[in-house]
């Protein structure tokens, strides 16, 4: 009888590890679909995801500096023009607008995120378009930086330069942060030889991007294919 139940046992944990490696696999492919490259005029790279199907994007602010144009680039070769809208300094947040023809494929948004949960990184380290890495989540509410002035998720999921904007996924893929950076041993005491990744949860998130449509809806930027289809109808 004990055997048996060990066997049950083994059989219960290989069936959770196959289930848990299918969500992930899902959740990297939504991932992609919704991950792009952003390249600036001063070659700045970064990454960036879609919010909604019109073309609203998110970012970090200092991915894309002061530009107020760019090019995202995504996993399947399709290249948009893209504008930057409106920043929050507070989260180092971007608020973005791409073109949204032909159909765009946006993020889930998760309601919260809890210590240990197993999260994805996605984004375009060095370029390299459809990045995945994996962790989990350690921190809630870390501050490692006095210039982001609200906590941070603090994650292991390994990040570069380049991953900066990028979604930080859960579950089904629902977005839980926004990367903004990482500490490595050079960066911080200790001995730990594993980078730290840091990201935006996304109550802050939202918020965030609540204030930047409050500012976009002020100051309207111009949208450089709204103007040339305007153009071309009249």
């Amino acid at each position: 009888m004990i055997r048996v139940q060990v066997f049950l046992a083994i059989i219960l944990t290989c069936l959770g590890l196959v289930l848990g490696i299918g969500a992930e696999s899902r959740a990297a492919a939504k991932g992609r679909a919704g991950t792009f490259l952003i390249t600036t005029s001063t070659n700045s790279l970064g990454s960036g995801w879609v919010l909604n199907p019109d073309g609203l994007a998110l970012t970090a602010a200092h991915v894309v500096g002061g530009a107020q144009t760019f090019q995202a680039t995504f996993a399947d070769g399709d290249v948009r023009e893209g504008v930057v809208i409106a920043m929050d300094r507070a989260t180092d947040l971007a608020l973005l607008r791409i073109d949204p023809a032909p159909v765009l494929h946006p993020l889930p948004l998760a309601q919260t995120a809890l210590m240990g949960t197993r999260v994805i990184a996605m984004g375009a380290p060095g370029g390299r378009l459809g990045t995945v890495t994996r962790g989990q989540i350690t921190s809630l509410n870390a501050r490692p930086t006095d210039q982001i002035s609200v906590g941070l998720i603090q994650h292991t999921a390994p990040l570069a330069q380049g991953s900066s904007g990028g979604p930080l996924l859960k579950g089904q893929g629902e977005v839980v942060g926004v990367n903004i950076g990482i500490l490595t041993q050079d960066d911080r005491q200790g001995s730990s030889p594993s980078p730290i990744g840091y990201a935006v949860p996304i109550d802050q998130v939202c918020q965030a991007i609540l204030r930047m449509q409050a500012s976009e809806r002020r100051s309207p930027t111009p949208l450089p294919w709204a103007q040339r289809e305007k153009s071309a109808q009249g």
